[in-house]
């Protein structure tokens, strides 16, 4: 038996929906369309055929994906390739094709992202729904990246003045104040 890894880059086309299953792994799944386009003769670009994908993700990235995406938000998916066959009630066999997701997120080729550490979860309760989005879980997420950084300086601690720092003046290499 072979395994088909594949990676789309799409939109989110229906809100993330999450659920908890009976053995208490949080699921989150979504439908992801992508469309290919091409470029004519004369430069216009044409839309092809959208291509309508199943993404599912489990435990602690199934709370993250409810969290952080959202319904037309462009992603990039990668995972494994199931697809999965079921009875209809008129006797035909439904089919659709579902990426178990390894790796997502935003694609930032088409916008900006900021990425948010995420705090730890909470145990799952089996047999109840789970939020799609926590807003004490996401306040307690600490920014992984930052332009503006916290003061961790002591109280007491004063500016450095580059005329006390040996060298400044001089163009040699700085070096810091005797304590």
């Amino acid at each position: 038996m072979s395994t088909t890894h594949i990676t789309v880059q799409g939109w989110v086309g229906t809100e993330v929906e999450s659920s908890i299953t009976s053995s208490g792994r949080t699921v989150a799944t979504f439908r992801l369309g992508s469309t290919p386009s091409r470029q004519d003769r004369d430069g216009t670009w044409q839309p092809g055929e959208t291509a309508w994908w199943t993404v599912r993700v489990w435990r602690q990235v199934a709370e993250q994906v409810g969290a952080s995406l959202h319904k037309g938000e462009p992603v990039v998916v990668t995972g494994r390739l199931v697809v999965e066959r079921w009875d209809r009630a008129d006797g035909s066999i439904g089919e659709r094709q579902v990426i178990e997701a390894t790796a997502l997120g935003h694609d930032l080729t088409k916008g900006r992202s900021a990425f948010m550490r995420a705090a730890r979860a909470v145990p799952a309760t089996p047999g109840t729904p789970a939020a799609p989005h926590d807003p004490v879980l996401a306040d307690q997420a600490r920014p992984m990246f930052s332009t503006v950084f916290p003061d961790t300086r002591p109280a007491d601690a004063r500016p450095l003045d580059p005329h006390e720092v040996a060298g400044a003046a001089s163009g040699e290499e700085p070096q810091a104040p005797a304590a």
